[in-house]
């Protein structure tokens, strides 16, 4: 069960001060399509979460390649993503 405590209300769901708005229309189908062995509070939870930095190459304008010659100077970490040929997980 999620704590609320650090959360107020938007309409019947508690959300936090700095949470991402979702829809009621949004939030009603993903109640009706969730499988009832999964916690509708930790998919509120995990919506709230920061997205992980990420890059996707748009291979129609460069190769990953080039673009991975194209970014060393700038000495990022770049981690793959495994389902995502052209993605990349970005560490400063």
């Amino acid at each position: 069960m999620v704590n609320y405590a650090p959360f107020f209300r938007c309409g019947a769901l508690p959300v936090a001060q700095n949470a991402v708005y979702l829809p009621e229309e949004f939030l009603a189908q993903m109640r009706a399509a969730m499988p009832t062995h999964l916690s509708f509070d930790d998919f509120i939870a995990a919506c709230q979460r920061p997205l992980r930095r990420s890059i996707r190459v748009n291979t129609l304008k460069i190769t990953v390649a080039d673009f991975l010659q194209l970014v060393a100077p700038y000495r990022w970490q770049l981690t793959p993503v495994p389902w995502c040929e052209e993605g990349f997980w970005i560490e400063p």
